[in-house]
């Protein structure tokens, strides 16, 4: 709101998405601890490298200081690196399943609402990346945890509109948009999941390269269907 009292923020944030505005600014959208999904201008950025010491960078762990007046866009003041993650920048598949994990990040995480769990979640998944944990298993992982922490759980196990629990022995009907399981009582749905595909995902069972692409297929689609965006 025009005349608000600023208000000086600073917190660990992991940089989400990148826009280059007019000449030389920057319009930066962080997911920070304290605040949650903020936006900042920063002035200059692509101007200067010193402006913020070459810090403006995703995948790694920042502390940021903004002036937050109450608008959409807050002005950055200055950002730190707290924990570079080069082993991760090292590995395509590695960025490739970073980079996906903060888009996700950017769309089902509000703007200015605290989501700690959700931040630690994304900082556990980096740090995993970086020591070389396979992209794919580690990122199907915290794409549950992360629809868990922001209110979409999905539930492999019993039908998300009555609540019947589906044997675990048996094939069930998954629902993107539902979130979960789809009791045949209760309409179904065309998509079926097979029970060693439900028990990787509960974490019973190991799975193969197949199981986990599929799973990362289901769970991109959750996120896609209750965040309401598409690929970019």
């Amino acid at each position: 709101m025009k005349g608000s009292k600023p208000k000086l923020v600073r917190s660990a944030a992991l940089l989400v998405r990148v826009v280059e505005v007019r000449e030389s600014d920057l319009v930066l959208t962080f997911l920070t601890r304290k605040e949650g999904k903020v936006s900042c201008i920063a002035r200059a950025a692509r101007k200067s490298r010193k402006r913020f010491g070459g810090t403006l960078e995703p995948m790694h762990t920042l502390d940021i200081t903004y002036d937050d007046r109450g608008g959409d866009l807050a002005t950055l003041k200055d950002a730190r690196l707290i924990k570079p993650r080069e082993g991760l920048t090292k590995s395509l598949d590695a960025l490739d399943a970073a980079g996906r994990a903060l888009r996700w990040l950017r769309h089902v995480c509000p703007p200015k609402t605290p989501e700690e769990a959700a931040f630690d979640a994304t900082l556990e998944l980096l740090d995993a990346l970086d020591s070389g944990a396979l992209p794919v298993p580690a990122l199907v992982v915290y794409g549950l945890q992360l629809l868990a922490h922001v209110g979409y759980a999905v539930d492999f196990a019993a039908c998300v509109t009555c609540g019947k629990a589906c044997p675990s022995d048996r094939p069930a009907a998954f629902d993107v948009a539902k979130g979960g399981l789809v009791c045949q009582a209760c309409g179904g749905a065309p998509r079926i999941v097979s029970p060693d595909l439900r028990a990787v995902a509960g974490g019973t069972r190991e799975g193969t390269v197949a199981q986990w692409n599929e799973l990362l297929s289901i769970v991109d689609e959750v996120m896609k269907a209750h965040a309401g965006f598409k690929d970019e």
